[in-house]
């Protein structure tokens, strides 16, 4: 008889510690998806060109950081990550294309500088870490920070170029 409330108890304890676990998961991976919405301040810089220079530009940071929001609401699937990744991708090349067009290789390898001190942050923080969604949100954050960094200095060689041409296009 006494072997009965013992079992009960540890198969509570059980549930409660599952539960505990679930609640501490989700919470770590909303984490991951609300560190990931800062990407979006990154379209904010280049908005004043939009109808002339950047709107390809700011589709491709606003689809790029859907796709972002939309890998990690999916619990990081497979199906997500190809398009996630290609998106990031492409914008690269944006970053990269407008740095070198209405600035110089100086420019451009300050976008590859930082690039690549974001990407060597994010390589170096195994999934196999416990703290894995922490230190990822964290690495988030900092990604979004370049991101706007980037967008910011775009800006100002857009407006740095136009003026120097007389072809002020923001509005």
């Amino acid at each position: 008889m006494d072997a009965w409330p013992r079992a009960c108890f540890r198969a509570d304890v059980r549930k409660e510690l599952l539960v505990l676990n679930l609640g501490r998961t989700l919470h770590l991976e909303m984490a991951l998806i609300l560190s990931t919405l800062p990407h979006y301040l990154s379209a904010l810089p280049l908005l004043p060109f939009y109808n002339d220079i950047t709107y390809e530009y700011v589709r491709v940071i606003i689809i790029a950081s859907t796709l972002s929001v939309l890998y990690h609401f999916t619990n990081e699937s497979f199906i997500v990550a190809v398009p996630d990744y290609t998106a990031a991708f492409i914008w690269l090349l944006y970053d990269l294309y407008f740095s070198y067009c209405y600035g110089n290789a100086q420019n451009v390898k300050k976008v590859i500088a930082v690039n690549s001190i974001v990407l060597v942050l994010n390589w170096s923080i195994p999934k196999s870490n416990p703290q894995y969604e922490m230190l990822h949100s964290v690495w988030h954050l900092a990604s979004a920070a370049k991101c706007y960094y980037v967008s910011l200095l775009v800006s100002r060689l857009i407006t740095t170029y136009t003026a120097a041409r007389g072809t002020a296009t923001a509005k």
